[in-house]
């Protein structure tokens, strides 16, 4: 059964009421960093250290948000995936702002954001 998490955008605490919808896959998935799920060693986001702001950078990460959220099409719950990732230089934050639209099978569009600091 899917709990729900509730979240900030950087923390997330379990509530433990049913979930509908897949924010909570979607967290999961981009906060376990690769390979320290024991039943599942390729489950999470890719961990790159000293990413900078640059277009490569930002292609890099939309590959591995797209590879981290891959099952979610695969068992069922999505149709489609999209993710778009752009650079955002402001004063103090230097970040790649990664905007996640997942398609669920029954057509309604769910939109998610994850913030990526870079060098």
């Amino acid at each position: 059964m899917n709990y729900s998490i509730d979240t900030d955008g950087l923390s997330g605490e379990m509530v433990f009421d049913k979930a509908d919808e897949l924010g909570n896959n979607v967290f999961l998935s981009l906060m376990i960093p690769q390979g320290v799920f024991f039943l599942d060693p390729s489950f999470g986001l890719k961990v790159r250290p000293g990413l900078k702001l640059t277009d490569e950078a930002a292609a890099l990460r939309k590959a591995d948000i797209e590879s981290a959220l891959k099952w979610i099409t695969e068992s069922g719950k999505a149709n489609q995936i999209n993710v778009m990732v752009q650079r955002v230089e402001e004063s103090r934050f230097k970040r790649l702002e990664c905007l996640i639209e997942i398609v669920k099978t029954t057509g309604q569009k769910t939109t998610f954001t994850y913030y990526q600091e870079v060098i």
